[in-house]
């Protein structure tokens, strides 16, 4: 597992699976990150962008429906540190819908929009430099924009 055990128990026993292909996807986020500032935009980074989008919305999709992702939080009552079980004072507060609920399926809309702006973003973007010959991997800080009305 790629997470200290301190922080593994945090976490529900449905959502445990996905934290390992989670923690993939924000590193593969940060290899990717470097690269444009490396290179630029070019098709290769923008194909890794589109990769990387469609991925998430996936992961998105499955994890949608594993509910709120955390069990207990860690609080500090001034003399220990302890666990607090979300999950159990909420149901102890009965509010329907949950708000865990609802902040879950907002930040699982927000993962899908932006991903899929992304991706599409993205594949508009090949699309266009390739109709303008350029190849998969070219500096994208130092060619000139060069327009169809100007070749």
């Amino acid at each position: 597992m790629l997470i200290l055990p301190h922080v593994r128990i945090l976490f529900t026993s449905v959502f445990l699976p996905f934290v390992p292909v989670l923690i993939g996807l924000r590193l593969f986020g940060s290899v990717v990150g470097p690269l444009f500032f490396l290179r630029g935009e070019n098709n290769f980074t923008l194909a890794l962008e589109v990769v990387l989008g469609v991925a998430w919305i996936v992961v998105s999709a499955m994890i949608v429906h594993i509910g709120w992702p955390l069990r207990y939080m860690y609080i500090y009552d001034g003399t220990t540190l302890g666990l607090f079980d979300i999950v159990s004072f909420m149901a102890q507060v009965d509010l329907t819908p949950s708000p865990l609920l609802i902040i879950w399926v907002m930040a699982i809309f927000v993962a899908v929009a932006s991903s899929t702006w992304r991706a599409i973003s993205g594949i508009a973007k090949i699309s266009w430099y390739m109709r303008e010959g350029r190849g998969v991997w070219w500096d994208g800080r130092a060619s000139p924009q060069v327009s169809r009305t100007q070749q």
